[in-house]
């Protein structure tokens, strides 16, 4: 009778090794190109966010430009809390004051000057401190006056309310004014204004922003 063998072939350490370091490498290869690209899609959803952020504050900004007869270069009205000398805002490339018609709950316009239509004038400025967008709003002093004068944020008391937050992480917030001849002005002398608002944040290491500028026509009386 033969007898029969049997074999088994098997790994040796040295193959068992080179097996489990390239194995390594393979995980090591995906995984980082599975964090990279997680990484990117969140940079690119921080920056479409920031941009929606950017636009969905100057449409609203814009409504306002929109009602508002002009730009001021100097607030026509006091404010105890206004950063300068004098209870007053001055406007320029990185503050925007506007003059709206001062209404009352039914939104009916408060007129000046019936006669030739000039109604009181309350203040909208829409500042930048400390990386955040707000908007003061500075109340005529009438009757029936809809609104009231607001407040710094953490300084409101009955009768003023806060500041108004438009948006947080502002890397830039700048103002052009513009003649009826498309000719940059001072505030004063603007038909238009074209603002332009940055945001940005840091994401995985590194700076995201996004940028969008909008350009209104003053209603004008």
């Amino acid at each position: 009778m033969k007898s029969l063998r049997y074999t088994q072939d098997g790994f040796t350490l040295v193959e068992l090794a080179v097996a489990t370091a390239i194995t390594g490498i393979l995980i090591i290869v995906v995984m980082s190109f599975t964090i990279d690209s997680f990484a990117q899609i969140s940079k690119d959803s921080a920056r479409s966010d920031l941009l929606r952020e950017a636009q969905i504050t100057l449409d609203n900004i814009s409504e306002d430009a929109r009602l508002s007869s002009n730009a001021y270069a100097s607030s026509s009205l006091l404010d105890t809390n206004a950063p300068g000398a004098g209870n007053t805002w001055t406007g320029g490339n990185n503050v925007l004051i506007l003059a709206t018609a001062a209404q009352d709950r039914s939104k009916n316009i408060l007129f000046a000057d019936p006669l030739h239509y000039t109604s009181y004038k309350n203040n909208r400025i829409y500042f930048v401190n400390n990386g955040t967008l707000y908007r003061r709003t500075l109340a005529a002093n009438v009757a029936n006056n809809a609104i009231q004068t607001s407040c710094p944020v953490g300084q409101n008391h009955p009768g003023c309310p806060d500041d108004s937050t438009m948006a947080s992480d502002v890397t830039n917030f700048s103002v052009k004014y513009f003649d009826g001849n498309n000719q940059q002005v001072n505030p004063n002398n603007a038909r238009s204004v074209e603002i332009t608002l940055e945001l940005g944040k840091v994401k995985y290491g590194e700076n995201i922003y996004a940028q969008y500028s909008t350009r209104t026509v003053f209603r004008n009386e």
